[in-house]
């Protein structure tokens, strides 16, 4: 009778019995202090007011939502019947303080299960009320009887029944009318109940199918429920699209809804925000994204298709579903280490990931237990990984967030070695196409590179997503963030993807195709001859040496560093070894691992930056506590002060290593010169407890305005000083690197940045200590002749770029650079930059 379902029919006479979620005092639905409940608008139902700080299942069912603001769940019943368990009165505003999901969307749940941990202290002070509507939000198909009278009521207690009235399924309209509309969202809280009562009922108005899509999640506009599990927020994109007759009728007056605000706050959004619009059927389409992988591609789109499992709720035989466990573990763990032996880089650091997950006693424990309560071993693996994926979810951390794709990606690798897959497309027939998906999971990635996909166009994921990070080590030209309308596009469309214009173009022209194709080609041949001088120094036509250096951040990188031609290495980013662990690295393993990196390198120059972590790049062993803005709070420098027991181990490490080998220490993140004094400090304490007479060179990253501002104080205390191109830019255009609609005009030539740049390399000739550029700007061959004539005399590059890089500077006047470099700030924009360059040295074109 109860047991989940995830159709959409019901059938009529079908009966649910809704428990009491907690212990609490029963309230009348006409009594409930918001007229959106009270009202009926939400449906029938009740109120309770907890005397205890959990909520838990009324039932057996399904998760169908949980709000973005974690103030509400929505489950769907065996009979269909949809119920809404709302925490308190407008705790909307509460942007998920005081509140803790236990479950996620999609999880199966027994009646009495944990959902919702609550602060009762803390919204008791914040909250209106602590009334807990039980609504059934589908209730025009159910007769719903209240089975508890007002008063005090026990958790598990019947307070409600309901019966399916109807048989009927909602039948696509047949009359072929199609129509849509995207909006800018100016509900001050986003769609939660108030909003999503009015605007299901204005969708039920129509007969045809209405959808409402959020960052390609698509939800039934009919669906009170459904809406807010979309998780919406003030100032998101959305799209209404509605289907059969009266359609562009529905989308009109649903827009008008959603603009006046549907019954709730409106607070409008600034008038400069990009809205995405329809590009005529003339012209060939565009969506922009953020660049997560550099490159050009052509080819025909392919629609990626999760892979679907039939998982059953539960199980006779515990003990083989045991054993099922076990063995699907085991061949999971073993496809693991196979791929392990073959994988290098940042491949070989999410298996190490992967690995891990499917080892964590935790997690096997944890099935183990739900089995021997009855689950299947699918549906106990699934309920263990959705609930640690929920308790990430519920730090509000979007970085925390990013790390839940490990968790959902091993949980479908379990999945499918206990019931196969059933994947729409062979990866290996994908060869030469451009991947187009709401994100990807990272062994889904991996498949694709594998297969030899041309490149990658995702409607969500992040810039420090693991599936961006994989695109660029693996080469695969890739977009993220281009929205919703990437989903829709047609199966097999040609398409051109270009990161340097952050484009992805739908029908390009034959002329555009041959251009992108004629740039690739001749972009080929130059790299061929470059490769075959890449040993070679890099000096200016004039005899200015400039040294190419390598970004590193692993051992791997290391080993084919100087076979790429580099010089030594401008900086390891030593995140890599503190990543996917439960407890960070000793001073012994670093000392280890850095002696290492030194030996492949043959003792050429080594500059290791200290740990740089907060910001995009959490570990796991360390709480950060919440960040409202992860940009502006603990990062690197910052944080390795808050924590002095990582500085110390790490510095030991350096110290130990850096009295045998060519080691420079660079500090990440400094903003004042107190703060490289500071650590100098500390570093010849350690020092001497070591027994060391002499410290290595000790220099600071400039990754701020402010850094770069007071760079002549800064100079005057650093051995030597190296500029962040990436977060320079962020910092002081204002714009946040990973967004994407502002991916477009994220580009470090703008006169600003080089304004700053040029101050750090006059900062550093005064000082006389040598200046670097180790951000994105440095592999970007239309800026080498700016970087040169604004007094840098080092570039370090992400590995592909070296002999390019060196290429191009044996091209060059150093002279000639600094004379044309003087006044570049004083241009207007960026774009205007690049073209003077590119006007002055036509060679560069053949490398954009």
């Amino acid at each position: 009778m109860n047991k989940p379902v995830k159709a959409d029919r019901l059938e009529a006479g079908l009966r649910v019995d809704i428990q009491a979620p907690c212990r609490g005092f029963v309230v009348a639905l006409d009594a409930i202090p918001d007229a959106a409940f009270a009202g009926g608008a939400l449906g029938p139902g009740i109120g309770i007011e907890p005397l205890e700080s959990g909520l838990y299942a009324p039932c057996d069912a399904e998760v169908i939502a949980v709000s973005r603001t974690r103030h509400a769940v929505t489950l769907k019943a065996g009979n269909g019947a949809e119920i809404l368990i709302h925490a308190g009165i407008d705790t909307v505003k509460l942007d998920g303080k005081g509140f803790a999901p236990q479950v996620s969307a999609g999880q199966s749940v027994k009646a009495g299960d944990l959902l919702l941990q609550l602060d009762l202290g803390a919204l008791a002070e914040a909250a209106p009320s602590l009334c807990t509507p039980v609504i059934i939000t589908n209730g025009d198909a159910f007769a719903v009887d209240v089975l508890a009278a007002p008063g005090l009521v026990d958790r598990g207690a019947q307070i409600l029944q309901a019966t399916a009235t109807t048989a009927v399924a909602e039948l696509a309209d047949p009359s072929g009318e199609s129509a849509r509309e995207t909006l800018i969202l100016e509900l001050a809280d986003g769609i939660h109940a108030r909003p999503a009562a009015r605007i299901a009922k204005c969708a039920k108005g129509f007969s045809g199918r209405i959808e409402l899509v959020r960052d390609g999640v698509t939800v039934n506009a009919k669906s009170a429920a459904t809406l807010m599990g979309l998780g919406t927020a003030h100032g998101d994109r959305i799209e209404i699209i509605a289907t059969g007759s009266g359609a562009a009728e529905a989308v009109a007056e649903l827009a008008a809804l959603i603009r006046a605000g549907a019954g709730d706050a409106v607070t409008p959004v600034a008038a400069d925000t990009p809205v995405l619009v329809e590009v005529p059927a003339s012209a060939p389409a565009e969506l922009s994204g953020v660049a997560a992988s550099p490159g050009v591609a052509v080819g025909p789109i392919h629609l990626h298709t999760a892979a679907q499992f039939d998982v059953p709720a539960t199980a006779v035989d515990m003990a083989a579903e045991q054993a099922r466990l076990d063995a699907a573990l085991k061949q999971v763990q073993s496809a693991i280490a196979d791929e392990a032996r073959q994988a290098r880089g940042e491949r070989a650091a999410l298996l190490e990931a992967h690995a891990e997950l499917a080892d964590d006693p935790a997690l096997i424990d944890a099935a183990r237990d739900r089995i021997a309560q009855g689950a299947s071993a699918g549906a106990a693996w699934q309920t263990v990984t959705r609930e640690q994926a929920a308790q990430l979810e519920a730090t509000g951390d979007k970085r925390m967030a990013e790390r839940v794709a490990d968790l959902a990606d091993i949980e479908a690798r379990i999945l499918g070695a206990l019931y196969g897959t059933a994947e729409a497309a062979d990866p290996a027939d994908l060869s030469g196409a451009i991947i187009i998906a709401a994100d990807l999971l990272p062994s889904e990635f991996m498949r694709y590179a594998q297969a030899g996909i041309a490149g990658l166009a995702l409607a969500e994921g992040g810039a420090t997503s693991h599936v961006a990070i994989l695109a660029a080590a693996e080469n695969v030209p890739a977009l993220i963030g281009l929205g919703p309308r990437a989903l829709t596009l047609p199966q097999s469309t040609p398409a051109l993807l270009d990161t340097a214009a952050c484009k992805l173009v739908l029908d390009p022209s034959d002329a555009a195709v041959t251009a992108i194709r004629d740039r690739k080609r001749q972009r080929k041949e130059a790299e061929a001859l470059a490769a075959l001088a890449s040993g070679d120094p890099a000096r200016t036509s004039d005899d200015r040496r400039i040294h190419v250096y390598a970004n590193l951040a692993s051992i791997d990188d290391a080993t084919s560093a100087l076979r790429n031609g580099a010089e030594g290495c401008g900086l390891l980013r030593t995140e890599f070894l503190f990543t996917h662990r439960r407890t960070p690295p000793g001073e012994t393993e670093q000392a280890e691992v850095y002696m290492a990196i030194s030996q492949c390198l043959k003792n050429q120059p080594l500059t290791v930056r200290t740990l740089d972590i907060g910001g995009d790049k959490p570990v796991p062993f360390l709480d950060l506590g919440d960040e409202p803005n992860p940009a502006l709070g603990l990062r690197g420098i910052r944080t390795l002060f808050a924590h002095p027991e990582l500085m110390r181990d790490q510095v030991r490490a350096l110290l130990g290593v850096a009295a045998r080998r060519d080691i420079q220490i660079m500090l990440p993140m400094v903003s004042s010169p107190s703060e490289l004094v500071d650590f100098r400090r500390i570093a010849r304490e350690l020092a001497d407890e070591m027994e060391i007479d002499k410290l290595p060179p000790i220099g600071t990253m400039i990754e701020t305005p402010a850094s770069a501002v007071i760079a002549d104080q800064i100079c005057a205390v650093a051995d030597f000083v190296s500029i962040g191109t990436n977060d320079l830019t962020q910092y002081t255009l204002a714009m946040d690197r990973g967004h994407a609609a502002l991916a477009g005009r994220m580009d470090a030539l703008h006169p600003a940045v080089l304004a700053l740049i040029g101050q750090v390399g006059a900062a550093a000739r005064r000082a006389g200590i040598p200046a670097s550029v180790c951000g994105g700007l440095a592999s970007d061959p239309v800026a080498v002749p700016a970087l040169i004539g604004l007094g840098i005399g080092k570039l370090s590059v992400v590995q592909s770029m070296i002999a390019p890089i060196k290429a191009i500077v044996r091209e060059l006047d150093a002279e000639h650079c600094t004379r044309f470099a003087a006044d570049l700030h004083a241009l207007d924009s960026a774009e205007m930059i690049r073209a003077r360059l590119v006007a002055e040295w036509p060679q560069l074109d053949r490398w954009r």
